[in-house]
């Protein structure tokens, strides 16, 4: 990892609130645009970013199913029993990263010492330590599957510098290193040099070198780390392959074993910057060890959750292999909107993934003259995976818009707004056969904590602006801190569309500052105290995260009314070894509407269409009534399959209800979770191919990943899609609890209960293990049959080992686990952060009949931080499986008012012997009417009777009990939507009974569902904030708000501004949230502001703007004195518009820039606007603006001095003088060295 600290300036995000379509742009101006050309094809995709430098610490942490989705090619590891880290040994993950997919494994052999830098021992000691090395990897069956990196970062550890003496000797200690290594094991693969950053005249000659000498690597590497990776990779990149072909050699494959900054990772939209130029360049690379070693760089939240960042590598995994297509962005050489596209022609689906950029962007699609299985119209459809911190668990992406565009000339152009640069997009091209749209997506507004009201010692934190190497990303560039007593708080004002059930999604941070061992014991739990208006404080807990600025993600729900609250957090210190621990910072926060006011949560249903889903079956869309855009058909290969990476909230059961058609009496197929058959699925025959049915299993997923595949079909099957929802709660009663402290369970040797306010009960076991006798056993464990079952541990574990630069070195404790007196099974239980965080993996015991025992225990007892198993709180057992008889409820998410729709109710895993189903049917009669029940089978007989209360039907059904076995599908409720304003509206089943036979009656769980409903626009009020209609001050802004009616129709509008003809404007600009802004060219005037309907009514609203008291800008020639601090810091950087860049002069007096304005242009600047380096606004003060009409070194005067400390930020100063001058200055105080990042002056 890179060591040198390198000067890093990050660009201020900027959050943007909802997602929406647009028929056209956003502004007078151009919105960028990512051209992808369908008919030129640049090779396979190779994926090549999908590898991780310590991204796994043991067997099986993270979980394999968080690796396997992403189809990675190499890891770089440890050597075996390296002192570098507390974990990561390649051999030891080096099973499990095989099976997950994994091509490599680079071992970094200079990790087999302790310290960093590496302490140097002289050459013939590495070398007996490397003949160490080597000769355990010859042992090991996948010793063809490693590959050695001798030297790590050689230009900046042992050689640094890189002078003649020094690569004099850095090549022949390569010669002696690789020798010694081909000598043990010939077939050997050899990586490097390995630089920290690229230096093309030491590399060509290396190889030069290498090749001379016969000892040139396999795979050419280096490192990737900073800031000039998006201006200086193409051509870096250029620079080696000319090297090669000078030499004669090669090309050779690259990997790029170490790349992105430390605050990229978690962050998809720079991430994504990287893996689009590997893409372009067809080179390998891994993601930086920046922080911990067990969640595969900042990709995995806990055991088996995944945040944000990860569904952008999952996605670009699903494209690999198929047939790359050309993507321009709109500059190659910097950072912003960037993407990668395939094209599959078996699908007839194209895939693009992009992002990286802020507002609006249009996706060009072209080339599809070449490409006629898409015919004259395309369906675009595409997902959004947010930014959710480094802890966020993220659900599945969510998309935010879909449409059919027409095929013109053979392209098709996709207007795309409200983007977010954190974010990642997939977009999914196929031809125009969608029979369904994906719901619309609840109302979600975002709220950063930095725009809040901070009272107390609450403060902003701004790392967007930091000029420091090591930093966190965040959202808006800004957290707030400091919310340390109950007198600092930070109140945000939300305003929320309807009375309703919101989630509140608070992104926090909570931890010590420093990855050191010895504050380890510091992470602990924090607390705010919460307030809705003035109402009574509740408590929010936050679990600790690994380090203070690590954002993870608090869920809570809210009861709101319609309308304007205020939201306030106020801190709640706890007392530590005598001291006030830290509280948790904020970095903002979402509110999505999740439900009915005070209402029970409708569970939440995920859909997975099987034409998008890993495959090798044929897609198609012949037939009817399918949902989304097509179906798998498996009927031509009875080796077909599908496999559905499905993502849950939390640990339990789940129905996972397959969508199928078959004309097959005999139709079946295999049915697999997490790569273990479950079982053969026989299917029910459907009437044809043309109509569908759905087969219901419940199983126990685990939180985060679960892998479900269907394979090996037998008979005409059609797989439609995978609805996953949960289970009712009456399955909850099937998981059985056991205590940890329970009397009945055994408590050896030195294992003891001990007392935690947050484990359950407030008990758990400690000091397991340092030994076989000291262990815990729960002894009263009783199954009603012998199988397979889900044991589920909760524990707690905060070891860590020693101490470094940035990282964090977690342990992951073990326990061997041993089922009624079995040999112990060792098991690695990823850190939870802290000992008062408990956790839950899930693992599969085999158990017998009736009672049965675990045992949990170790018997290490060397290396001493690898002693004791983890804390255990309790365990659960479950059974994969239950057939517990459920309803589910099938039917439209989103109605349009003054429309029919249909519900269908089913039954799955009836009991036997049921001849009458009754429910009570409630719903909101101010939003629908009930229109009639249809029975599903002519054999089974419906009656229906409303009653006096609006909004309530009893529905019966009666028929012999063979019939209802016979039918899934029960009964269609038809309902008709009414014109109303309302948002959302809900349906719901109570009283649900099945009478059997016998007399009996079955009780099922009340169901919910909710149904969005949605109007036409039909009118748009434009006002400007506080009803100002003028923009009169210099540069101004003024904040346009489009208040649209009804309230249920689309609310996003497309902005743009005119002249009042109509003609496009110079006047200003407006933003693709509405924000007008007066453009600098000194003109005065009046502009037409336009908001246009997103939903496509043609409805606008049209709003004259006053623009008053501009200035322009006057530019010219830059002067200045040089040299710089160092290269970057030139004189001219106060005048090339990044904020990022500054003048940075090498003396601590003297400095000056400015500009000529030439020959007969002289002007009288009436205002300044200045923007001071990040971190060092208090070097300006005393710094002066001077005029001069002789030359750029003399005759100047002063205009404005700066008497106090700027804001990091726009400074503005106006100036009164009347004189006209040709050179303009700033003059740099005493001991400022420069340090202005822009300026510009105005004139009238």
């Amino acid at each position: 990892m890179l060591k040198k600290i390198v000067t890093c300036l990050f660009c201020t995000i900027l959050i943007c609130s909802g997602f929406s379509f647009a028929p056209g742009k956003t502004s007078a101006a151009a919105d960028p645009q990512l051209e992808v050309d369908l008919s030129k094809e640049t090779g396979k995709m190779l994926n090549g970013g999908a590898g991780f430098l310590y991204g796994m610490s043991e067997p099986n942490v993270p979980d394999i199913n968080t690796i396997i989705p992403l189809k990675p090619n190499a890891a770089v590891q440890k050597a075996p029993d390296g002192l570098q880290h507390p974990n990561g040994d390649a051999l030891k993950i080096s099973d499990y990263f095989l099976e997950a997919g994994g091509q490599q494994i680079q071992i970094y052999l200079q990790d087999y010492y302790e310290k960093w830098p590496y302490e140097f021992t002289g050459i013939p000691d590495y070398v007996n330590k490397v003949e160490t090395i080597v000769k355990k990897v010859v042992e090991n069956p996948n010793k063809n599957t490693f590959v050695y990196v001798p030297f790590n970062e050689p230009d900046q550890i042992w050689y640094g510098g890189m002078n003649a003496d020094a690569q004099a000797r850095f090549f022949s200690d390569w010669k002696t290193v690789v020798e010694k290594i081909k000598s043990l094991h010939p077939d050997a693969k050899i990586a490097g040099p390995n630089f920290a950053s690229y230096n093309s005249t030491v590399y060509r000659n290396f190889f030069k070198f290498a090749k001379e000498n016969n000892v040139l690597p396999d795979i050419v590497t280096w490192h990737e780390l900073g800031d000039n990776f998006f201006s200086g990779w193409n051509s870096r990149y250029n620079d080696f392959r000319s090297i090669e072909k000078d030499l004669g050699i090669g090309p050779l494959e690259i990997n790029i074993n170490e790349y992105a900054r430390p605050r990229d990772p978690s962050n998809q939209g720079v991430l994504l910057q990287f893996l689009a130029k590997f893409e372009r360049s067809k080179v390998y690379g891994e993601l930086p060890y920046w922080h911990m070693a067990d969640n595969l760089n900042d990709l995995v939240v806990g055991n088996n959750q995944v945040n944000g960042a990860w569904w952008l590598y999952k996605w670009t995994a699903e494209m690999k292999g198929k047939q790359s297509v050309e993507v321009t962005p709109p500059n190659v050489n910097e950072m912003g909107l960037e993407g990668i596209a395939t094209i599959d022609q078996s699908k007839k689906q194209s895939q693009v993934v992009f992002g990286g950029s802020n507002g609006s962007a249009d996706l060009v699609l072209k080339g599809f003259n070449k490409h006629q299985e898409f015919g004259n119209a395309v369906h675009v459809t595409i997902w959004e995976s947010a930014w959710t911190g480094f802890d966020g668990a993220a659900g599945n992406p969510v998309v935010v818009q879909e449409k059919d565009y027409p095929v013109v000339d053979g392209k098709v152009i996709v207007p795309v707004s409200n983007m977010n640069n954190m974010s990642a997009y997939k977009a999914i091209v196929t031809p125009a056969t969608a029979k369904t749209n994906y719901p619309k997506q609840p109302w979600k507004k975002i709220y950063e904590a930095e725009n809040a009201k901070l009272s107390g010692k609450a403060s902003v934190y701004d790392l967007g602006n930091s000029s420091a190497y090591i930093e966190w990303p965040t959202s808006g560039g800004k957290q707030v801190g400091g919310i340390d007593d109950e007198n600092s708080s930070v109140k945000f004002t939300v305003n929320v569309p309807e009375d309703g059930k919101y989630l509140m999604d608070v992104y926090y941070g909570n931890g010590p500052l420093g990855p050191e061992a010895a504050i380890a014991d510091r992470r602990k739990t924090a607390k705010h105290a919460f307030k809705v208006d003035n109402g009574d404080a509740t408590e929010i807990v936050y679990p600790a995260n690994i380090g203070f600025k690590f954002i993870g993600i608090k869920k809570v729900y809210l009861d709101l009314k319609a309308g304007e609250h205020t939201l306030t957090f106020s801190g709640m210190p706890v007392m530590q070894d005598g001291l006030l621990t830290r509280v948790a910072l904020l970095d903002r926060i979402d509110l999505t509407r999740a439900g009915k006011y005070a209402g029970v949560l409708a569970p939440k249903a995920d859909l997975y269409e099987a034409e998008y889903a890993e495959t090798d079956g044929i897609v198609d869309s012949k037939l009817d009534h399918y949902s989304g855009t097509g179906y798998v058909d498996f009927s031509k290969d009875d080796h077909s399959s599908v496999m559905f990476v499905v993502n849950v909230e939390k640990n339990g059961y789940y129905e996972t209800n397959f969508k199928y058609s078959t004309d097959s009496a005999n139709s079946s197929v295999e049915y697999y979770v997490d790569r273990n058959k479950v079982k053969d699925i026989k299917l029910e025959r459907t009437n044809s191919e043309d109509d569908w049915n759905t087969h219901t299993e419940i199983r126990y997923l685990k939180a985060g990943i679960n892998l479900i595949e269907l394979k090996n079909a037998k008979g005409n099957i059609n797989i439609d899609n995978l609805e996953v929802k949960a289970a009712p709660k009456d399955t909850e009663g099937l998981i059985q609890v056991i205590e940890a402290e329970k009397t009945s369970n055994t408590v050896a040797g030195t294992a003891n209960v001990q007392e935690s306010a947050y484990a359950s009960g407030d008990k758990y076991v400690a000091l397991i293990g340092k030994g076989a006798n000291n262990y815990l056993q729960f002894n009263d464990i009783v199954v009603p049959k012998s199988g397979k079952y889900k044991l589920i541990v909760h524990y707690a574990n905060n070891e860590q080992k020693g101490n470094h630069d940035y990282n964090a070195n977690v342990v992951e404790r073990h326990a061997n686990i041993s089922v009624n007196g079995g040999s112990g099974e060792k098991t690695y239980f990823r850190s939870t952060y802290s000992w008062e965080t408990f956790k839950s993996i899930v693992l599969d015991v085999d158990l017998k009949k009736g009672t049965n025992t675990i045992r949990f225990y170790n018997d290490t007892e060397s290396p001493d931080y690898e002693q004791y198993a983890p804390n255990i709180d309790k365990i659960e057992i479950a059974a994969p499986e239950t057939t517990e008889t459920t309803l589910s409820v099938k039917g439209p998410n989103l109605v349009k008012v003054n429309d029919s729709f249909n519900l269908t109710y089913s039954l799955n895993d009836l009991v036997d012997n049921i001849h009458s189903f009754k429910m009570q049917l409630n719903y909101d009669s101010e939003t629908m009417d009930f229109v009639s029940a249809e029975s599903l089978s002519s054999k089974i007989k419906v009656t229906t009777k409303k009653s006096v209360e609006p909004g309530v039907v009893d529905i019966v059904l009666e028929g012999a009990p063979g019939h209802f076995k016979q039918v899934s599908d029960l009964v269609k409720i038809n309902m008709k939507a009414k014109v109303n304003e309302k948002l959302t509206t809900y349906i719901s089943s109570s009283n649900i009974t099945l009478g059997k036979s016998n007399g009996d009656l079955v009780t099922l769980e009340d169901s919910v569902s909710s149904i969005d409903l949605y109007d036409n626009v039909s009118k748009i009020s434009l006002t400007g904030k506080n009803g100002e209609k003028t923009i009169a001050t210099n540069r101004g802004t003024l904040q346009l708000e489009a208040k649209v009616i009804p309230a249920n129709a689309e609310q996003s509008v497309k902005w743009s501004v005119f002249n009042l003809n109509g003609s496009e404007t110079e006047l200003a600009t407006i933003s693709s949230v509405g924000l007008l802004s007066a453009n600098k060219v000194g003109k005065n005037g009046q502009v037409k502001v336009v908001a246009t309907a997103a939903d496509g009514s043609g409805v606008v609203s049209e709003m004259v703007v006053n623009i008053t008291n501009q200035l322009a800008q006057v530019t010219g020639v830059p002067f200045g004195k040089n040299p710089p601090w160092a290269p970057g810091g030139e004189y001219d950087k106060a005048f090339d518009g990044n904020i990022n860049t500054f003048y940075d002069f090498s003396q601590a007096n003297g400095g000056y820039t400015g500009i000529d304005l030439g020959s007969g242009n002289q002007s009288v600047v009436k205002e300044i606007r200045y923007y001071p380096r990040a971190g060092y606004t208090g070097r300006m003060v005393g710094g002066k603006i001077q005029g001069s009409n002789i030359s750029p070194t003399e005759g100047f005067v002063d205009l404005y001095t700066i008497s106090s400390t700027p804001e990091l930020g726009w400074n503005v100063a106006e100036l009164s003088g009347e004189t006209a001058y040709r050179y303009i200055r700033y003059v740099s105080p005493d001991g400022g060295y420069g340090n202005v990042a822009e300026l510009e002056f105005y004139i009238r």
